[in-house]
């Protein structure tokens, strides 16, 4: 602990390796949870919950109890990330009246206190932390009926109107792609819902023609082909009891819905999420449900790992700034806050296979309470959506995990450049015929740059391989920083990163091989006249685009990149 004057203090533990149990100092990150005793106005007033690769945005509006859920690989054939819908549930007689929502940032769950005179119940939602599931638990102290009501609204075959939430259409000259409806079935007592994508329209097979790659197409991975996402939602003492239909802040959607057998004084909900690549629904359907536990199981060991790992999470790393007492109004206060509930957001997609994007991670919601301009929208929306990993953006995500020693959560970052390595490989020969992987700012997860930025109407002599948009036309670099990031994640960690070393001496290589090419290819020969790389044309990050020659931060990249692998 450091006391600075003013009585502004900070004090950060990192204490992975220690014994430290929880204790009055991590308690203190009590002071950061949030709690409401009024009910939300809609969705924009939802708290964040979630694990293993799970987000849920928690409200209760109107009496009932909302949740939003998605998880960071729900990809569709437009590489759309998509949540997998909204779970409205509400109880007669109903003690949602008056409430009490608290965000419990120790415990990683979202609790709920409603009365109602003398009727009263608690609700719990959490997630589990290896396993995609979600639980809702409630106990009441009298006896009541429950109904859970699953909302989903891609119901039909619909033209996407606003392309920013699949930005590689955005230019785009054809009228092929739509949104894609949902398989929604049921059983006496189970709910199926998933999204499997349309192998003839892929967003990617749209940008391998795009991008004069059709050649290598049986070569490139496509990660949505055979895709297929969804879940399976069932309750103890719960059956399917109908179906309905309604609008949701302008979003039009249908319903199927459990209800409870006979009344009862307790009552749990579970939703079992699953995807992989089939061929076929029926394949999908199998796998999932033999997965499935028995309806009346209780998931009391889950609970009790889930609170372990959020306590060991808490003990690793966490700031208290000015933390005598909350206060709201105190600026400092607030910073400490933030930074441990943006940690916990990050940590809720701690066993994800996708990195956490950067632009709202797994809690976005309805777009219309952020802009009236997107009244249109669906809650699937998000600027700069889906699949395109902003190297820039995504980096601010992952470096400070190597300070709080959240190494468990960065490789899914890197990741996207290893899965994607022979892709980003295969681009560079066919477009310059040398060694050596590009990999763009505003690419893919395949490691295909994003249409947009490529270019649907490029000018007939632009070169092959370069993108029109000019704040990324010469913009390489980002593979360099990731490259370093992983050799840190190393110097810290110790961890094993042999995985990812072909992907940093490609980076290296790509580096190496495209500026001897263009030295050739500008003045004739591969160095300067005193035998030094000519990095032209270049860029600056986004900010100094266009012909600039030998950029600092190219320069800063090789020279810190070369002098790590020597060590």
């Amino acid at each position: 602990m450091k006391t600075f004057p003013g009585k502004f203090w900070v004090l950060i533990l990192f204490l992975a390796a220690s014994s430290f149990s929880l204790s009055a100092q991590t308690s203190q990150l009590d002071q950061y949870n949030v709690v409401w005793d009024t009910q939300s106005r809609n969705s924009s007033e939802s708290m964040p919950v979630g694990g293993c690769d799970i987000g849920c945005n928690v409200w209760v509006e109107n009496g009932s109890i909302y949740f939003y859920f998605g998880r960071s690989n729900s990809f569709d054939e437009n590489n759309a990330l998509l949540k997998s819908g909204r779970m409205k549930l509400d109880f007669t007689p109903n003690p949602f009246i008056n409430i009490k929502q608290k965000f419990q940032l120790i415990n990683g769950l979202v609790e709920i206190a409603g009365s109602d005179g003398d009727l009263n119940a608690v609700a719990k939602i959490w997630v589990e932390v290896d396993r995609p599931n979600i639980h809702f638990e409630l106990k009441s102290n009298q006896k009541i009926t429950a109904k859970a009501e699953y909302q989903y609204w891609r119901t039909s075959k619909k033209p996407i109107v606003d392309t920013w939430v699949v930005p590689t259409y955005i230019d785009y000259p054809g009228k092929d792609f739509f949104w894609t409806p949902d398989t929604v079935k049921s059983t006496a007592d189970r709910i199926l819902f998933y999204h499997k994508n349309n192998n003839k329209c892929l967003s990617i097979d749209k940008e391998i023609v795009q991008q004069g790659l059709l050649n290598l197409k049986d070569s490139l991975w496509n990660p949505l082909k055979d895709f297929v996402f969804g879940g399976a939602l069932q309750g103890e003492n719960m059956i399917v009891s109908g179906r309905d239909n309604g609008s949701y802040l302008g979003t039009k959607y249908k319903s199927i819905y459990l209800r409870s057998k006979v009344p009862a004084d307790s009552f749990h909900l579970d939703i079992f999420l699953h995807s992989g690549y089939y061929k076929a629904n029926k394949q999908w359907e199998k796998s999932l449900i033999s997965q499935l536990p028995a309806i009346n199981t209780k998931f009391t060991d889950q609970f009790l790992a889930q609170q372990m790992w959020w306590k060991n999470f808490w003990n690793q790393s966490y700031i208290i700034i000015n933390g005598d007492e909350k206060n709201l109004s105190d600026s400092a206060w607030q910073v400490g806050r933030n930074y441990n509930l943006f940690r916990y957001q990050m940590g809720c997609n701690a066993r994800g296979e996708y990195p956490s994007k950067s632009n709202g991670g797994l809690f976005t919601f309805d777009p219309v309470q952020i802009d009236k301009q997107f009244v249109d929208d669906n809650p699937d929306f998000r600027a700069w959506g889906g699949g395109i990993m902003t190297a820039q953006n995504q980096r601010l995500c992952y470096w400070p995990l190597l300070k709080s020693g959240d190494f468990d959560m960065m490789p899914q970052q890197f990741d996207i450049y290893r899965r994607a390595l022979k892709n980003a490989e295969l681009r560079t020969k066919e477009y310059w015929g040398h060694e050596g992987c590009c990999f763009t700012d505003q690419m893919n997860q395949a490691g295909i740059v994003n249409g947009r930025e490529y270019g649907w109407n490029r000018p007939k002599d632009f070169e092959r391989g370069l993108q029109t948009s000019i704040y990324h036309t010469y913009y390489f670099t980002s593979q360099l920083e990731f490259a370093f990031m992983i050799l840190e994640y190393y110097r810290y960690s110790q961890k094993d990163i042999q995985l990812y070393m072909p992907f940093i001496k490609s980076a290296m290589k790509f580096f190496d091989a495209h500026y001897r090419f263009r030295a050739r290819q500008n003045f004739g020969q591969e160095f300067s006249s005193e035998g030094k790389y000519i990095f032209y044309p270049c860029q600056a990050l986004e900010t100094y685009s266009g012909l600039v020659k030998n950029p600092s931060d190219v320069i800063a990249a090789l020279t810190v990149l070369t002098r790590e692998l020597q060590t």
